[in-house]
């Protein structure tokens, strides 16, 4: 998650779900709450398709690794579920 870029999109899907509730605070940022273990993740609103900033993708796997929310062998295996779905729907386009 954080040696390959990944999108805002991606990381969305990570935390809903790794069990997170996503909601929109003010105009530009978005508020992620896992509500069994009160962790908070606060991003600033991007396009979907936008690369996630280093810092975000640090911080995101940190607070769920070390919360014991997921494994980092799961968000890899998420990522990579996504990344496939993503490149069939990307070739049946073709």
């Amino acid at each position: 998650m954080v040696d390959d870029p990944i999108t805002y999109q991606q990381l969305d899907e990570v935390l809903l779900q790794s069990g997170f509730s996503r909601k929109r605070v003010e105009p530009k940022w978005l508020r992620y709450e896992h509500p069994g273990s009160g962790t908070l993740i606060v991003l600033v609103e991007k396009k979907p398709s936008d690369f996630v900033r280093v810092t975000d993708a640090v911080s995101a796997r940190r607070h769920l690794v070390e919360k014991g929310l997921i494994r980092a062998e799961e968000i890899e295996a998420i990522l990579s579920r996504n990344r496939s779905l993503q490149e069939t729907s990307s070739a049946k386009k073709g």
